[in-house]
């Protein structure tokens, strides 16, 4: 479906400046917006949720043009959803101790390790970014090409 294709173009191009938000904005002026929007859970919520959701449609139906149904757009597939499972996890709330009670140690053991994830993929962030908005400017450049 054509609609899914650009759909992956779009939220690969968009999910990845917002990663990659902080180095965008330094190189290229005209692109700090992207440190604005990065900053707004709620945006982070929207692309990252759009972005899996994207990501698997984009598996399950071909591209205009593709003869291999699933191995066609896999690239950009993976890298919708890698980008959006990264914006969504790195939405951990902070947990205050001295509110806590005891339903909430065990959603404090959990958000620790959540934490502990976020923390380690940070690192990350800024290649994955650059990597999904490179994918989704050659998948755009050449729809047909296998994996791509």
């Amino acid at each position: 479906m054509a609609q899914i294709y650009f759909l992956s173009v779009l939220i690969n191009l968009f999910g990845g400046g917002i990663l990659a938000s902080d180095y965008f904005a330094t190189k290229v002026k005209g692109l700090a917006f992207l440190t604005d929007i990065s900053a707004r859970k709620n945006a982070k919520i929207i692309v990252g949720g759009l972005s899996v959701l994207i990501g698997l449609l984009h598996l399950i139906f071909k591209s205009p043009g593709e003869t291999v149904p699933v191995a066609g757009d896999l690239i950009p597939s993976l890298s919708a959803l890698a980008i959006g499972f990264f914006l969504l996890l790195g939405l951990p709330k902070s947990v205050d101790p001295s509110r806590m009670d005891a339903e909430d140690e065990e959603d404090s053991s959990e958000q620790t390790a959540v934490s502990n994830i976020v923390v380690k993929l940070q690192p990350y962030r800024i290649p994955l970014g650059i990597t999904g908005v490179i994918i989704s400017i050659i998948h755009f450049i050449l729809p047909g090409v296998l994996l791509l």
